[in-house]
Order: structure tokens, then sequence, then C-alpha cells
């Protein structure tokens, strides 16, 4: 619930001059590819209009991903003319379809700032909206803030494509039940069981990009990104493991189904969904193929592959 009489919501930006000291910064920095992987065109532009306003005493927080470097090299300079202004970074990990309780018991609170009263204030924001007794709170510099955020991401993926491998590896070795073993390492207090199980490949819009600018950005550097570059192939592998499991079975039909990047996901969010490239691939090897989810989902497919559903034999059910 919020007091309606201290909301306001605008579409000129010019009124954001006298609204307050705080500007929190929440715009997509989508896939883009090339060598920053993330698409800072919007939060660009955006600086750039506010820096045209000359905006005075005012501290701006970036929520959106960024690569390494962002905030010094072109955040800066993007508001050059403002005066005693600051730039920070405030990213949230929140899972898509679950964003709200996400930002209320948020596991940790990610701050990086290069001033003390900064890093109070956005500390301050985020208790006040964050509901976790136990949350833990990094006060970070910009640049440190920068790394620490594709550098969780991409040891999750580690994580998950490890046990990802050991599982493919069990299941070789004929093993009935691949979840007990990955149990018994997860029990293990220096590993843990959380995103260790065997599942799918990790996909969707998070993940594997920050694993990859995070490889990109360490060989800027002169580092060698044998981890994050190692599980990046190893994911994929995991999907081959898969369609050659079905393409050795006598299974003439196969049916997936739940075609999100992960199984149940409230939006109808299909990128870099593992079941759907497993799909593809499967039908291009000749197998049929039905894919099975709600009709939102459904629509999404057919906005991405259009005629490939009706040239290459999928059915569609809703």
């Amino acid at each position: 619930h919020f007091n309606r009489k201290k909301i306001r919501f605008i579409s000129d930006l010019r009124l954001v001059q006298n609204f307050g000291s705080t500007i929190m910064i929440f715009v997509p920095t989508p896939t883009g590819g090339g060598e920053d992987i993330y698409d800072h065109t919007i939060l660009s532009n955006l600086l750039f209009e506010l820096n045209e306003l000359r905006l005075t005493s005012t501290d701006i927080i970036i929520c959106c991903t960024i690569y390494p470097q962002y905030i010094n090299d072109v955040g800066d300079v993007l508001l050059d003319k403002c005066t005693d202004c600051t730039l920070s970074y405030n990213p949230f990990f929140v899972a898509l379809g679950n964003v709200v309780n996400g930002y209320k018991q948020a596991d940790q609170i990610l701050i990086g700032a290069d001033t003390i009263p900064v890093l109070s204030k956005i500390e301050r924001i985020n208790l006040y909206v964050n509901k976790n007794k136990d949350v833990v709170i990094s006060k970070l510099t910009t640049l440190e803030a920068e790394i620490t955020k594709l550098a969780i991401n991409s040891y999750l993926c580690i994580k998950i494509a490890y046990a990802n491998c050991i599982g493919d590896f069990a299941t070789r070795s004929s093993c009935k039940d691949v979840q007990p073993i990955l149990d018994a390492i997860g029990s293990d207090k220096r590993i843990g069981c959380e995103y260790f199980n065997y599942a799918d490949a990790y996909g969707g819009p998070c993940l594997p990009r920050d694993c990859i600018a995070l490889s990109l950005n360490m060989k800027r550097k002169g580092v060698n990104p044998l981890l994050p570059m190692a599980a990046d192939a190893a994911n994929k592998h995991h999907k081959e493991y898969v369609i050659m499991k079905y393409l050795q079975s006598n299974v003439k039909e196969v049916n997936i189904k739940s075609l999100t990047y992960k199984p149940d996901c409230k939006p109808p969010i299909i990128e870099e969904s593992s079941r759907l490239s497993i799909a593809e691939a499967l039908v291009y090897r000749g197998k049929e193929v039905t894919l099975e989810d709600r009709s939102s989902v459904l629509s999404e497919i057919k906005k991405k592959k259009g005629s490939y559903f009706t040239k290459r034999g999928w059915h569609l059910v809703g």
C-alpha cells in the first residue's frame, strides 16, 4: 500500500528538478550483443537528458544492470553539467515473476557509492522497503559493486552448470536417482544446496548474459575467464546431452511442457529457454514435438519462431 498524497506519476522529466534530492533509475538495459553485451542506450539517453536539466545537489542511483566501469567511464561524463551531484549503483537481485516480494525480502542489498553519506542514504532507502531482518548489506565503491553484481550471477551459473554436469555423469553411470548425490554434496556448508539441483540448463534474461559479460570484461583486463566461459560451455553441453537422450530413445513424439526460461514463470518470458531450444533442436533432427503451455507463452513462441511451427511440424497445445 502507498500513500496517494506522497506519490506522483509524471511524464515530463523537467519536473524532477523540484521533486527531491534523490533519483533512482529503473530502466531496461537489454541484451544488445557486441562487446558490452548490455545495451545502455536507454540509460545513457536518460542521464544525458538529466544533464541538460543542470541538476544541483542530487544523488542519482542506477538500479539496473551495467557493465564494470560504466559509471566512471560513461555515467560521470554524461553528468558533467550537473553541480554537486553523485552517481551511484544499487542493483537488485529479484526473480522475474516475483519482483515485489523480491524487493521486500531480499537476502542481500548491494550498494555502490563513493561517499559515506550517499552509502548511508541508499542503505536507509533499501531498509525502508526491505522487511528481511537477516538481510546482508554490502557497501562498496561503484566499481566494486559493478563487478560484484556480475560475479554473483556468474557464480550461480557455475554452480548450476556443475550440478547438471555431475547429474549427467551420474545418469551415464546408471544411477537411478541423481538428486541424493547433489543433496549430499550440497550438505557441505562450504557448498550449500541452493541452486544445486539436476534440472534444466540455466536461461533467462539475466544469468547467461551476466556470465558472458563478466568473461568479456575480464578479457579486457588481461584475465583469462576460464570459469565463467566453462560454465557457459557446460550449460550448452547439458542441453546437448538432453537432446541426445531424446534422439537415442524410441519415442517418435515428444511432449515438452512449461517453455518459459524457468518452470512456471508467471511472465511469458522465453528468452534463453532451455526447453524451447531443446524442442527446436529435436524438430530440426526429425522428431515430432508438442509444445504445451498457456496461451500467452505460446503466443510469444509464435512471435519469435513464426512459420517454423507449420513448416517444421511443431504442434501447439494451449
